[in-house]
């Protein structure tokens, strides 16, 4: 991603590259560092295992050399488990264990001092090892990242979720998946994997659990950025609750600050309401770089279904775009960003009547031609059939006079 410069600073362009470690990197470094080859697979299955179970931030290269000389030793568990913690200090000692007691197993080191790994832990451990050569299907915090109402379920629901995407994705079902779900141990609900008790859950209702739960000034923004940062908790709908239902959110600029620093902001978009979102997006009340940076951030982000007629966040940053993104030239970029024809059709019939901002920070003769290519995609494309009516209206009204040049 590449990001414009910031209102009122200097002219200054910004790659963001975001990549993962995979198994096939791994591979590469310990090759060419001279890297014992008796330990290379099982160095590498515990990188892969920790990226899906806990996520990128568990795992790097300079850990290569450091789990080698630990499966080094007779007994490596305790070595193992206090890495991990280290690793990923937001996790129990009790799932800690389990994973590496799991890992053992895996590899053949299993220790006589190292329980059976029999919980939700293990079963995560051994589903991802299904795609241990691959390394190619999403991890468990991906996974939350890419369906935001996950985190209405439980966490031990959202684990077993996972595991089932991973058993159908390489077509492999692990029989013992009711039995550890039956005396599964209780979670407390916390950001990306959840935290681990050493009691059992018997029985009872999974409507509701605890949770970790940041407990600072909701009406602060700068505050929620911090903590966000900080990797806390924050219970969004309790901050609808208190704040953003009865006081709309102004500052734009510290918003997109929130969405950005957050893991999931898909879940802050569906607590803030459509009108205060579509308000943050006009020119009115943001710059047009934080504007574009905040339409981007809800295409992705934005809840899909939105019953209101002239308050839609998503069709109002799909024309946000189309009237100030510097970077968007081809129809087709934009057909994939609003998520598919549509989509695109839906935000085109919303803007003839509702799109009230036609200034553009950016040379208008392109911008026209884009919007004429944008109507004129919506109405050949194959995915959906557009009706004689539609594109009667989509080439009426306040795009009439496009159509002579279309």
């Amino acid at each position: 991603e590449q990001s414009g410069p910031v209102a009122g600073g200097p002219q200054v362009r910004v790659a963001l590259i975001q990549t993962r470690l995979s198994r096939q990197r791994i591979e590469q470094v310990m090759t060419s560092r001279g890297n014992s080859e008796k330990w290379r697979d099982s160095v590498c299955d515990w990188c892969v295992g920790s990226r899906f179970v806990f996520g990128e931030e568990s795992v790097s290269l300079r850990l290569c050399d450091t789990l080698e000389q630990a499966l080094q030793r007779p007994d490596p568990r305790l070595t193992l488990v206090e890495l991990l913690l280290h690793r990923v200090p937001t996790i129990s000692r009790t799932t800690a264990t389990e994973f590496v007691n799991a890992y053992l197993q895996h590899v053949g080191l299993r220790s006589q001092g190292s329980g059976p790994a029999a919980g939700l832990v293990g079963l995560c451990f051994r589903i991802a090892m299904l795609d241990r050569q691959r390394d190619e299907l999403c991890s468990f915090v991906e996974l939350l990242e890419r369906t935001p109402r996950a985190h209405e379920a439980p966490p031990a629901v959202r684990l077993v979720a996972w595991c089932v995407y991973m058993m159908n994705a390489r077509n492999h079902w692990d029989i013992s998946l009711a039995a550890l779900w039956a005396k599964r141990r209780m979670f407390v609900d916390q950001v990306n994997f959840p935290f681990e008790l050493g009691e059992e859950n018997a029985g009872g209702t999974y409507s509701f659990g605890p949770t970790f739960s940041w407990a600072g000034d909701p009406t602060s923004l700068r505050d929620l950025v911090d903590a966000v940062k900080r990797g806390h908790s924050v219970d969004w709908a309790d901050v609808h609750r208190k704040v953003w239902a009865v006081e709309h959110i102004k500052d734009s600029e510290l918003f997109a600050q929130l969405l950005s620093s957050s893991r999931n902001p898909a879940m802050i978009l569906q607590q803030v309401l459509p009108a205060n979102l579509c308000s943050l997006l006009r020119l009115s009340n943001t710059p047009a770089p934080t504007a574009v940076q905040l339409a981007r951030i809800i295409l992705r982000h934005a809840p899909h279904q939105c019953e209101g007629t002239v308050d839609r966040p998503r069709c109002l940053a799909l024309w946000t775009l189309v009237l100030h993104d510097r970077r968007l030239s081809e129809p087709l970029d934009i057909l994939r960003l609003v998520g598919g024809a549509q989509a695109l059709v839906e935000a085109l019939l919303w803007a003839r009547d509702w799109a009230t901002d036609r200034r553009v920070t950016v040379s208008p003769g392109p911008r026209a031609r884009l919007l004429q290519q944008l109507l004129v995609l919506a109405c050949v494309q194959d995915q959906l059939p557009v009706s004689n009516a539609q594109i009667a209206l989509l080439w009426t009204g306040s795009f009439g006079r496009l159509l002579p040049a279309a």
